[in-house]
């Protein structure tokens, strides 16, 4: 990742998921399945701002200042700062029967930098 964050597995990143204890979201009714498994870009985007709104919750009651830089396309949504501690954190809301969620080329470019 950028700075100072390190990088971490696919298994220590489900692991701090688990331990965030964040509240799920659920959309009303069934979710329609599209292509590969996952939901609809309308589903997707309801999720989306839903878990970031979580994410956001969850980091300022933990007492960190969280800045959005979703509109800026810099590879993550979210600066999270407490103290000298900076975070970089990517939001993933996909609905939908596939277990995985989709990466762009500049995330991941981002992440290995």
């Amino acid at each position: 990742m950028i700075g100072s964050t390190p990088r971490r597995s696919s298994s220590a990143i489900i692991s701090v998921l688990k331990r965030s204890q964040l509240p799920l979201a659920r959309t009303a009714g069934n979710v329609q399945v599209s292509g590969g498994g996952f939901g609809t870009p309308i589903q997707n985007r309801y999720v989306e701002k839903a878990t970031c709104a979580a994410i956001r919750r969850h980091f300022q009651h933990r007492g960190y200042a969280v800045r959005s830089r979703e509109k800026e396309k810099v590879g993550y949504d979210f600066d999270v700062q407490r103290g000298h501690e900076l975070l970089h954190v990517e939001v993933k809301g996909v609905s939908g029967t596939a277990l995985r969620f989709p990466i762009t080329a500049n995330e991941i470019t981002v992440c290995v930098a």
